[in-house]
């Protein structure tokens, strides 16, 4: 006899079973296709450009300060998977572009750079998403850390307009904070004069004159025209105002002083002083003070000047700014209204003569 031929039956063409048998053969497909993309997509990495802002800070440190530069615009190259790629893209948006760094725990102002790649490792996370650093420009940001110093109970000058006192004024103190190097050439320009800060000018007008009234002065944050850092920034005095000033308009002539040394050590026979415009070296001022003393006071009384200074020899491309220091006789009863005029320089070399 012939055996029995034994084969199984095909469902019949879109019914219930082959609807089944089609789908869950789509779905193997499907889930193959979608394990080769992802293992493809881990296996193989690509390199994608960022641009970034490096932003250093010294964290909750109180004995480092940063001096300049520090912030820095920084263009880098990274390499990994591409979704590993795509989130540090979308985690950097979200932190505008900003790249923040604490300098404080691991730098000292002996250090003068920081990689970029050690900055990217640490400040944002390039390790631990996966990637691969392979270059920067700039590939070192520079580090410009000092020790910050902190000087106790600094007396600060009231400037005020508007009247006279009738009395002497107790000195305000604040507490001050620099850097050290800033502190040494700060120390260079007093020329062995007392550190003291003053306040904007006060107008005393409106103040009572028959009682001791308090008067609230900002600080200005300068020590020989130096920036600095005060604590508080808002002082008080008590002063005691005795009668209403007029105002009076002078016209002046700024001159210029320069250390006694470089009479000796031929510095003018090396540098000539140039004035930007001789105009402004013949500014006019607001004085303010006793009617009776603005009517004696005459524009030859008041000293004008500015102090030059060793750093002026260096090579400028336009020209140096200065405040100048404005005085009045002694026992005179007048002050300056306002802000003090400022005058350009700068010191030429001459060339050597053929």
């Amino acid at each position: 006899m012939t055996p029995r031929e034994s084969y199984i039956q095909e469902p019949q063409r879109f019914g219930r079973k082959w609807w089944g048998r089609s789908l869950r053969s789509l779905f193997w497909v499907a889930l193959s296709t979608v394990l080769v993309w992802v293992y493809a997509d881990m296996e193989f990495t690509e390199e994608r450009e960022f641009r970034v802002t490096i932003r250093l800070h010294t964290g909750t440190s109180e004995n480092l300060v940063l001096t300049a530069g520090n912030e820095l615009k920084v263009v880098f190259v990274l390499s990994g998977p591409r979704n590993n790629l795509e989130r540090f893209r979308s985690q950097l948006n979200a932190r505008g572009s900003i790249v923040e760094f604490d300098v404080s725990q691991r730098f000292t102002p002996a250090d003068t750079g920081i990689p970029v790649e050690d900055i990217l490792r640490r400040g944002a996370g390039t390790a631990k998403a996966g990637l691969t650093f392979v270059s920067a420009s700039p590939n070192v940001v520079p580090l410009n850390l000092d020790v910050r110093l902190h000087l106790p109970n600094v007396p600060v000058k009231l400037n005020y307009t508007g009247a006279t006192l009738a009395g002497p004024v107790e000195t305000a103190r604040t507490d001050v904070f620099v850097a050290r190097s800033q502190w040494e050439r700060i120390v260079r320009l007093l020329r062995g004069r007392d550190a003291t800060l003053e306040t904007e000018v006060v107008n005393l007008r409106n103040y009572p004159t028959d009682k001791p009234a308090v008067v609230k002065a900002t600080i200005i944050p300068s020590i020989a025209s130096l920036p600095v850092q005060v604590s508080p920034s808002v002082v008080e005095f008590t002063v005691l105002v005795g009668q209403r000033t007029g105002e009076k308009e002078f016209t002046i002539a700024v001159r210029s002083l320069a250390p006694p040394g470089w009479m000796e050590d031929g510095t003018w026979q090396r540098y000539k002083f140039v004035r930007a415009d001789s105009v402004e070296w013949r500014p006019k001022i607001t004085v303010s003070g006793a009617k009776a003393d603005l009517d004696k006071l005459k524009p030859t009384d008041i000293d004008a000047y500015i102090e030059l200074r060793e750093d002026d020899k260096k090579p400028v491309d336009s020209w140096l700014t200065r405040p100048v220091t404005v005085r009045f006789p002694d026992g005179a009863n007048v002050r300056l209204a306002g802000d003090a005029p400022t005058v350009r320089f700068r010191l030429e070399e001459i060339p050597p003569a053929p």
